[in-house]
């Protein structure tokens, strides 16, 4: 992957999934989590792969995977210094007969997302070559955390991610912001994806 002419952060993001991307199958990039409700029915990992400036990190169903399955891979920063900013978070996508492939990044407060943007209304279906994509969020000033990454939404083919970056924008950028409301709420709990797997969100 290539980095130039990013914020600090941005540097950090492509340093993590670069330095994770010799893992084997199906371990995240050092500083990466995730999760689905049917983990067995995902490979992931980060490898060379044709048009990565390096390498990419990849999310693949496999055959016999549930048809309204999903996997996610995610990181999470803390929100202090872009309270009252606005950051986007942008990166490359592919993907191979994907039932459809996003980015996703949420705002929190605590255990709550006060903005959001899932990509639900910009996936990529099936096969594309590498495109662009980009959410950009509002931070407000009582944000606690920021998680973003990208995710497998169904059970079918794979999605690649190269290039992700996450920086601060002008407010002459406009937000993407498509929710507001709790953070994903998986068997009772609500959870942030980070360091190498589920862990329960402190309040804060």
């Amino acid at each position: 992957m290539k980095i130039s002419g990013k914020t600090v952060m941005g540097a950090m993001l492509l340093t993590l999934l670069s330095a994770g991307a010799a893992a084997a199958a199906s371990q995240f990039p050092p500083g990466w989590g995730g999760g689905s409700h049917w983990p067995k029915d995902y490979d992931f990992g980060a490898v060379p792969v044709e048009g990565a400036h390096d390498k990419a990190a990849y999310i693949r169903a496999h055959a016999n995977a549930a048809h309204n399955g999903y996997f996610i891979m995610t990181q999470c920063i803390d929100a202090e210094s872009s309270r009252g900013q606005r950051l986007r978070l942008s990166g490359r996508l592919r993907t191979v007969s994907a039932s459809a492939g996003q980015l996703w990044m949420q705002v929190y407060r605590g255990r709550f997302a006060l903005t959001s943007d899932m990509m639900y209304d910009r996936q990529l279906k099936g096969s594309s070559d590498w495109q662009r994509r980009e959410i950009v969020l509002n931070v407000p000033a009582d944000s606690t955390r920021v998680c973003y990454g990208f995710l497998l939404n169904g059970g079918e083919g794979e999605v690649w991610a190269d290039d992700l970056v996450i920086e601060k924008v002008g407010f002459t950028v406009p937000t993407t912001t498509t929710f507001i409301g709790p953070v994903i709420n998986w068997g009772g709990g609500l959870y942030s994806l980070s360091h190498g797997g589920l862990g329960r969100m402190d309040d804060r």
